[in-house]
C-alpha cells in the first residue's frame, strides 16, 4: 500500500476499559472507531480509569503508560492498532499501525483521533477522525 491521509467527520467511538487486562498497572482501553465501512481498531494503555485521552506511542518493551499495542495477526484475528474495512459484515485488514503516535481527546460525548503511524510496509497512515463517544461494556 502507499501512503494514505484519513479525514473522517461523524464516526461512531466506542472505548471500552477492560482494566489491567495484561496485569501491567496500567488500564486497557480497546477502541473502536467506525464509519460507513471504514473501521480503524486502537489498543492503547493509559492510566486513567475514566477515559482514554492520551498521546500514545508504540509499544516496546516493558514501559506500558501512554503506549498502544502495535497491529498484528494473532491466528486469523488482528491484535492491536489496524487500519481496515468493513465487507460483508467482517473486518478486512488494509494496513496494521506498528510505529509512530497517536493522540485521543475525549471531550463529553465527542471525541477525536489523531495519529501520524507507520504500516508494517513503512508507509505513513495520518490523519483524524472525529465523532460521537461512548463507553462499552467490557465483557
Amino acid at each position: 500500500s502507499a501512503d494514505t491521509t484519513i479525514a473522517i467527520e461523524g464516526a461512531e467511538i466506542v472505548a471500552t476499559n477492560y482494566g489491567d487486562l495484561y496485569e501491567v498497572g496500567m488500564q486497557n482501553w480497546y477502541i473502536e472507531v467506525k464509519k460507513d465501512d471504514k473501521v480503524i481498531l486502537l489498543d492503547v494503555f493509559s492510566a486513567s480509569t475514566t477515559d482514554p485521552s492520551g498521546i500514545y506511542h508504540v509499544l516496546s518493551g516493558a514501559e506500558y503508560a501512554n503506549k498502544f499495542i502495535p497491529g498484528f495477526m494473532n491466528g486469523s484475528a488482528p491484535v492491536g492498532a489496524w487500519y481496515g474495512s468493513i465487507s460483508n459484515g467482517k473486518f478486512k485488514v488494509i494496513a496494521p499501525m506498528v510505529d509512530g503516535v497517536m493522540q485521543v481527546k475525549v471531550l463529553g460525548n465527542t471525541a477525536t483521533v489523531e495519529f501520524g503511524v507507520y504500516d508494517d510496509g513503512g508507509n505513513l497512515i495520518e490523519g483524524s477522525v472525529k465523532g460521537s463517544y461512548t463507553v462499552g461494556e467490557a465483557e
